[in-house]
């Protein structure tokens, strides 16, 4: 198969519905004052106190030589220039009306936009075979199927995760079954194991690279009874070896998901009229 327009998810870097971004920090911004203004305090330009002199310059009508005053004041009980602004916190959050207004010096806000895009190319190629076969008229049988699949875009996990996103083609894995049968006398039971490798569960799915389900095999049993021709009875076990799930990111041995199941056994009785 070669498929065109993989659906994957795309990220830009844009500005969206006008929006400015207040406490930029940029020079000719009331947020860019407020920086040059606490690097002459000898405070941290984090993001804190970035908003808390801006509000301050903002409530000042422009002032910086005003905000600083009050910054003196109340970053510390004793009037000591500081970078603890506990005291200006408090002081700030007693007046809840004070907060950041955008203006037209500020620039336009810039968002990590992500969405569904018409992604990539790729060929998905393998080989199914099915086989059944019943032993003369016995009631025994025996029926088996395997898939090999493949896909010509697969995850580097080698690639750097912080680097761009990279496109691989998810849930590729071989599979196969193996089925024992028994049809005569009103009975048709099954006695099945499949399996499924390993396979791309998400790419990209954090920093550390995919996230992949380890290898899983599971053994089913079920034997149905035809007691008259419109009332049957049925059995089925699920899970009879208790395989569990598990996800791990990159390499086997970084599991972030381990799903214990166990077995399931169910009776029922089908009347038909």
């Amino acid at each position: 198969k070669a498929v065109q327009n993989f659906i994957g998810n795309g990220t830009t870097n844009t500005t969206l519905f006008g929006l400015t971004d207040p406490a930029s920090g940029k020079a000719g911004t009331s947020s860019g004052e407020a920086a040059t203004a606490l690097q002459s305090l000898g405070a941290s330009t984090n993001t804190n106190n970035l908003s808390a002199m801006t509000i301050l310059i903002d409530q000042a009508g422009g002032n910086v030589a005003t905000a600083i005053n009050e910054w003196k004041t109340n970053t510390a009980p004793d009037g000591h220039v500081s970078t603890d602004t506990d005291a200006l916190s408090v002081y700030l959050w007693g007046n809840p009306n004070w907060k950041i207004v955008s203006n037209s010096t500020d620039p336009l806000a810039t968002f990590v936009y992500s969405q569904p895009i018409n992604n990539h190319t790729a060929n998905i190629d393998g080989f199914e075979f099915a086989w059944q076969h019943f032993f003369g008229d016995t009631g025994f049988g025996v029926a088996a199927s395997a898939t090999t699949v493949n896909g010509d875009v697969a995850l580097d996990d080698a690639a750097d995760p912080n680097g761009s996103s990279q496109f691989a083609l998810e849930g590729l894995s071989d599979t196969y079954n193996v089925t024992g049968i028994y049809e005569k006398y009103g009975f048709e039971g099954r006695i099945l194991y499949n399996w499924r490798d390993k396979y791309l569960q998400q790419a990209n799915a954090s920093q550390n690279g995919g996230l992949y389900t380890a290898a899983y095999g599971q053994w089913d049993a079920s034997l149905n009874y035809t007691l008259r021709p419109n009332i049957v009875l049925s059995f089925e076990a699920l899970n009879l070896n208790k395989g569990h799930i598990v996800q791990y990111v990159r390499v086997p041995t970084d599991v972030v998901n381990y799903q214990e199941l166990d077995s399931r056994y169910e009776f029922g009785i089908r009347y038909k009229f």
